[in-house]
């Protein structure tokens, strides 16, 4: 019994590495096969179905996947992963009533560097469901996770405040700027970092329950679709300065991510294959503050390619460069959100198995009017998404 054991969780181990270190199409499906022999082995092994479930969700078999997860939420109901990942699921097929349901069981959870039980405590007020308040009943907005998460959610900011309900916003520190000038443009409170709650504080929410909280349960109740995120003038002013006047087109472009996010891998471009972009008549702006010294190498032999990274200290600039642009083409990153947010023509190049916000299966977004989506097929590479991209920018320089 001992050995049979000691078995299982070795052969477990090796196969959740793996799970993490696959890239390709026929990694995958040898990955799914062995997960099928393990599951049938070892049947009361809960993590056999929701480490299978994540193979099965990257070769776009999403009902397949949410089938392991029942499985892992009826042997255990309180794991809050398995809820999570359903959520995720649901979400990316569209259904956002249940996805968004789901979605809360994050907050008992520890996500990258998201604490969400710590940060409830810490804030000690209770968790805010849609009540409604007065001006000396304020809501806290505790702004969550990624960049281009609080970028993407803060359009729901402006929906409390488009509802009458009074809030109080603690913006990521790197976003700061930006949504400051934002928020108070809309007459809506900063809640200064370090600062301590007041009495007049009844509720709080963290940003991306904001959906739940107010009920956007389908596409279409989606607001802000459109421009909603505007530039502090001493930034655009600042680069209007330092781009000089072409009759060129002026593309922004960002292929890869120094982001340590698990899903990078799938989701960043090499230079190698960007670069076939380049030949096109066009000036293009990288809008990357890190750049790496390889690609930085290669990109300075590129006459019609501009770095920027060094110039770039506040998320304001990269914002006043965006705006700069005649177009912007990138990987899935915070930049995609702050480009499309300010209502500029967005392509983004999406990865075969993408993030739950893009759905499936389209190349528009119910998010961001301003942006298309350029899809890689099941074998996940980019050629043909770069060939795409290349294609139809030539018809429009």
């Amino acid at each position: 019994m001992e050995d049979r054991e000691l078995l299982k969780i070795k052969i477990g181990n090796e196969l959740k590495q793996k799970t993490e270190e696959m890239t390709t199409r026929q990694e995958m499906l040898d990955l799914l096969k062995k997960y099928d022999e393990y599951v049938l082995d070892y049947p009361e092994e809960l993590s056999g179905y929701g480490n299978r479930s994540v193979v099965l969700e990257a070769l776009g078999l999403y009902q397949l996947a949410l089938n392991d997860l029942n499985v892992v939420t009826q042997m255990s109901p309180n794991l809050h992963r398995g809820w999570l990942n359903k959520a995720l699921i649901m979400l990316r097929l569209g259904r956002l009533k249940e996805g968004w349901q789901y979605y809360e069981w994050r907050r008992g959870m520890v996500i990258d560097n998201n604490d969400f039980l710590q940060k409830n405590n810490e804030i000690g007020l209770p968790y805010w469901s849609g009540e409604k308040n007065t001006e000396n009943s304020k809501l806290f907005v505790y702004a969550e996770q990624g960049l281009g998460d609080n970028i993407q959610f803060f359009r729901f900011i402006l929906e409390l405040k488009n509802r009458g309900i009074y809030v109080s916003v603690l913006n990521k520190v790197e976003l700061d700027t930006l949504l400051r000038y934002n928020l108070e443009k809309h007459n809506i409170e900063v809640f200064e970092n370090g600062a301590k709650l007041t009495p007049d504080f009844k509720y709080y929410v963290f940003s991306m329950s904001l959906p739940y909280c107010l009920q956007i349960d389908s596409i279409d109740k989606i607001p802000y679709k459109s421009k909603y995120i505007d530039i502090p003038p001493q930034f655009e002013e600042k680069w209007k300065k330092k781009l000089r006047y072409t009759k060129k087109k002026k593309i922004g472009i960002f292929w890869t991510s120094d982001s340590e996010h698990k899903k990078s891998r799938f989701r960043n471009v090499t230079f190698e294959k960007i670069k076939k972009l380049f030949p096109l008549d066009a000036k293009f702006h990288c809008l990357q503050k890190s750049v790496t010294e390889e690609d930085k190498k290669a990109g300075e032999k590129i006459k019609n390619l501009y770095f920027w990274n060094t110039e770039l200290e506040d998320f304001s600039d990269t914002a006043a460069l965006i705006d700069q642009m005649d177009l912007v083409i990138t990987v899935d990153t915070s930049v995609a959100h702050l480009a499309a947010a300010m209502g500029k023509p967005t392509w983004i190049m999406l990865a075969y198995h993408p993030d739950f916000r893009w759905l499936l299966d389209r190349e528009d977004s119910p998010w961001y009017e301003s942006a298309r989506l350029f899809r890689q097929d099941e074998n996940y590479e980019w050629d043909s998404v770069i060939e795409k991209i290349k294609n139809e920018l030539r018809e429009i320089l």
